[in-house]
C-alpha cells in the first residue's frame, strides 16, 4: 500500500477530505492540506513509514507497525 492509498482509504473510512500530492518543497503551510494526515473534527493521522502509522485524536494516541492495523483501528471506531 503506498502513501496516497492509505490516506484515501482514511478519507473513505471518515469520510472526510481527499489526498492531495504534497508540494515539492517545505513551507509552513503548504504541506499542512486536509486530507493529507488532518481530518477535521476527527484529528491527525501520520504516515511516518509503512512500518510506523501514528493517530491522534481525541482521547486516541495510538502508533500502528503496519497500514492493515491502522485502517482496522479506524474502521471499528465510532466517529
Amino acid at each position: 500500500m503506498t502513501r496516497s492509498e492509505f490516506y484515501d482509504t482514511v478519507s473513505y473510512i471518515l469520510g472526510r477530505g481527499e489526498y492531495v500530492e504534497p508540494l515539492p518543497y517545505i513551507r509552513r503551510w503548504g504541506q499542512r492540506a486536509p486530507g493529507n494526515g488532518r481530518y477535521e473534527g476527527f484529528g491527525l493521522v501520520r504516515w511516518f513509514s509503512e512500518k510506523q502509522i501514528h493517530i491522534i485524536g481525541v482521547g486516541i494516541n495510538k502508533t500502528f507497525n503496519n497500514p492493515e492495523d491502522a485502517i482496522g483501528f479506524i474502521k471499528n471506531l465510532d466517529v
